[in-house]
């Protein structure tokens, strides 16, 4: 199986990288070949990880003719209308930037293996990787000034999607089933007979309850990290200093300060800077300093590559952050867990971390008995002392600095910290790593709850923001909507307030990001529309339309919705391109903002019911469809977090007949 990479460009719009969801993957040169030749079937697959239930990749199968029998062309991509991004304020829907990096990993370190054969064995045909366009992801950006940049990019390109190929010969049943660390993540059932072809089923990762890592295999260490690090060669070369490193000035700053310096210097900054720096500081042996950036850093590369240096350093703390952030990762995203659970069964030390494991009652089972499976211990002999390695973090150590005075001192030029006082910046990073890990207890929720009304406005502003990476279930719904209300509010916390709103589950919210984006002069107007912007439907894309159609507009927020619009447009012509038997898995959801846009009086019912009747009669072919409105009739309950109260249920119930009639 080969890779074949092509050059990466730069996308500098947001609509260029959602309209490339279905083309990422493509190589330049193919379009003729594969113009030539017949499209037998072509099947559509939203892809979720067996431990995390958000779409996270979407993948296209097309079925061609072949001169030798059928070529499969599977497109994999981290973009696309309805994939979910990581949790937070920072990410645009229809991108996941964890994917995106989970495929520069596949590539780097060569861990996707496909495999065509016949469903009794023996194989039929070849396969084949294409590597697709990398581009600068959409992203929303907090300045350091405490304005937020709504169309920021990601310093650097990421890989957007992937071409699998395979191909078959003669008729019957054929499997086209890739695996990645030996564990199949997608399986393509394909049948040839009569002179038909069409594809059978499109398959994810089955369904388990835990991944599994191979035994003394290398898959125990592939996916320690999903950095695309092929620049960087001698791991073991002497780090270069950084540009600007000054060793006399940087050796005069106590901790904190050296931590403030370093958040400074790497704000905005591309990996590869990054890496530089953590090198420098794994090879000055700045191990407390290192941990500080695994438990708080506020991106995903920061905790990453933190991580990995105290690993590979040994140092004392490298197996509680690694279990900190085994920890954090269970409802974040499968990716971040396996990677951190495979840290534990790193080469040549599964006999330490056995002993550090059982060490420590309260660790997770499923680790202890990966370590043990990992592990190759002679019968006799003693388990090693794992007492140099520090004990596990306990959350309330962690996030201490949760407990903010009413007066917090600011570091500014100084080059250290006073004992007994508590400085803004360890706060603000406190804040920063709750909503990263979320190694928490119920204590630590109603720390962040009293944060909000902090007096301090840098405070209660990233409190705002933390929300949104949170459960929905932990937002305090009423508290931020009366703040977004609130006209004595300062700008910042009613934007911050909104976003944090806009993450919750209730349909309300919907109408209510509706009525503040007809206000142009609302502090979170922008926020507002940022938000519809990832809605995906056209009844929201012609309700912004008609705004930017208004002639008394402002021309600056006529200019915002020109950079918004064309993320929605994009998604919407994909999601009218849906096949008929296709149903909307929104169906509840759009029922239940019906009901609460009547219930509320809303002005938006009057359009929004002819909307939704529409939207769901076109899509009547489809079982599922029914089936849901069945459910709905039924009185069958959803997630509890979509639940409707009975008022809104019955309302629901009413519009199913309706539209059956």
């Amino acid at each position: 199986m080969m890779f074949r990479r092509r050059r990466s460009r730069i996308l500098f719009l947001w609509l260029a990288v959602v309209g490339a969801a279905s083309t990422a993957a493509v190589p330049q040169g193919d379009s003729a070949r594969r113009g030539s030749a017949q499209i037998l079937d072509e099947a559509g697959f939203d892809y979720s990880e067996p431990h995390d239930e958000r779409i996270n990749a979407a993948v296209r199968a097309v079925l061609r003719s072949d001169p030798g029998g059928m070529r499969l062309e599977v497109f994999v991509s981290a973009v696309g209308p309805y994939v979910e991004p990581v949790p937070g304020y920072e990410w645009r829907a229809g991108a996941n930037i964890i994917t995106a990096r989970e495929l520069e990993s596949l590539v780097a370190k060569r861990r996707l293996h496909g495999e065509a054969r016949r469903p009794a064995g023996g194989r039929t045909g070849g396969t084949d990787v294409r590597i697709g366009e990398s581009a600068r992801l959409p992203t929303r950006r907090l300045r350091l000034d405490g304005s937020i940049d709504y169309h920021a990019l990601t310093p650097e390109p990421h890989l957007l999607g992937l071409r699998l190929e395979s191909t078959f010969a003669g008729e019957g049943t054929h499997i086209a089933e890739w695996r990645v660390d030996g564990e199949v993540r997608l399986r393509i059932t394909v049948e040839a007979k009569d002179g038909r072809s069409h594809i059978v089923s499109v398959e994810g990762p089955p369904p388990s309850d835990e991944p599994s890592i191979a035994a003394g295999s290398e898959h125990g260490t592939a996916i320690t990290s999903a950095w695309y690090q092929s620049g960087r060669e001698d791991s073991n070369a002497a780090p270069p200093l950084p540009a600007g490193f000054d060793i006399a000035e940087w050796e005069r700053r106590d901790l904190e300060a050296r931590w403030v310096l370093l958040s400074l210097r790497l704000d905005g900054e591309p990996r590869e800077v990054l890496w530089d720096w953590f090198d420098l500081l794994a090879s000055r042996k700045e191990f407390e300093l290192l941990e500080l950036a695994a438990l708080y850093g506020p991106a995903w590369e920061w905790r990453s590559a933190a991580a990995e240096r105290l690993q590979g350093a040994g140092a004392p703390q490298w197996m509680r952050v690694a279990l900190w952030h085994y920890c954090g990762a269970v409802k974040r995203s499968s990716h971040d867990k396996s990677a951190s659970r495979a840290m534990f069964l790193h080469r040549g030390t599964g006999a330490e971390v056995l002993a550090w494991l059982q060490a420590h009652p309260d660790t997770p089972v499923e680790l202890i008995r990966a370590a043990k499976a990992s592990t190759k211990v002679a019968a006799g002999v003693p388990s090693p002392d794992a007492s140099k390695f520090l004990p596990p973090h306990a959350p309330a150590a962690v996030f201490a600095h949760l407990d903010a005075p009413s007066s917090l001192e600011e570091l500014g030029e100084r080059i250290s910290v006073e004992p007994g006082k508590v400085y803004l910046h360890q706060v603000l990073r406190a804040i920063d790593g709750f909503a990263q890990i979320t190694c928490t207890d119920e204590s630590t929720h109603e720390k962040l709850a009293l944060l909000i009304r902090h007096p301090h406005e840098k405070v209660r502003q990233r409190a705002f923001l933390a929300y949104c990476s949170l459960d929905p279930a932990r937002i305090p719904h009423d508290a931020l909507r009366k703040v977004v209300a609130d006209e004595n509010a300062t700008a910042s916390d009613r934007e911050a307030a909104l976003f944090a709103y806009s993450y919750g589950r209730s349909p309300q919210v919907v109408l209510d990001l509706f009525a503040i984006s007809t206000q142009c002069g609302h502090p979170a107007w922008k926020a507002a529309i940022s938000r519809l912007c990832e809605r995906r439907d056209d009844f929201t894309l012609g309700k912004l339309e008609a705004l930017r159609a208004a002639a008394d507009l402002p021309a600056a927020c006529a200019d915002f919705l020109d950079l918004e619009l064309p993320v929605l447009r994009a998604s919407v012509e994909k999601w009218r391109k849906r096949r008929i038997d296709q149903s909307p898995p929104e169906t509840y959801e759009m029922l239940h903002l019906l009901a609460t846009a009547e219930l509320a009086k809303s002005p938006l019912f009057e359009e929004l019911k002819p909307w939704t009747f529409a939207t769901i009669r076109r899509h009547f072919p489809s079982y599922a469809m029914r089936d849901r409105l069945n459910a709905i009739l039924a009185g069958a309950t959803p997630p509890k977090s979509l639940r409707a109260d009975k008022p809104a249920a019955e309302r629901m119930r009413a519009y199913v007949r309706e539209i059956f009639e």
